[in-house]
């Protein structure tokens, strides 16, 4: 199989799933048909990409995977813990500690919610990826 073989599935897939949109929307809590179609189009796009730097360019960085993925039960475990403590746990009377963390780090300093919620998001992947890192 060619390289571009992968990144033309993609393609397909991306199309499709973004057209199905149009009709029978995207929804991650039902796992609409769009949505598998759209999250198997980027899956396979970043899995081609991932391919092509690893098997085809010779670039080793297969590590950064094998510690999430060997200590993949502790992290899923450890993330539900934290998870709830940071909801149950109140700092006030409006916010719990996640609430409170969320709006004065992320929400209140950047003007962008969007940017303020991805920024949270890959802060929280990074120190899951960091005590994974740890355990081995």
């Amino acid at each position: 199989m060619s390289c571009k073989t992968p990144r033309k599935i993609a393609t397909f897939f991306l199309i499709s799933g973004y057209l199905w949109n149009l009709w029978y929307p995207i929804n991650k809590a039902l796992w609409t048909s769009s949505f598998v179609l759209v999250t198997a189009g980027w899956a396979t796009f970043f899995l081609s990409i991932v391919y092509h730097l690893s098997d085809v360019k010779k670039i080793k960085f297969g590590s950064l995977f094998k510690y999430a993925g060997t200590n993949s039960i502790a992290i899923y475990f450890v993330s539900s813990l934290l998870s709830k403590s940071f909801y149950l746990t109140s700092v006030n009377k409006e916010h719990s500690l996640h609430s409170y963390l969320y709006s004065n780090v992320y929400e209140n300093p950047i003007d962008n919610p969007e940017l303020a919620s991805f920024l949270y998001a890959i802060t929280v992947t990074l120190c899951y990826l960091l005590m994974a890192y740890g355990c081995i």
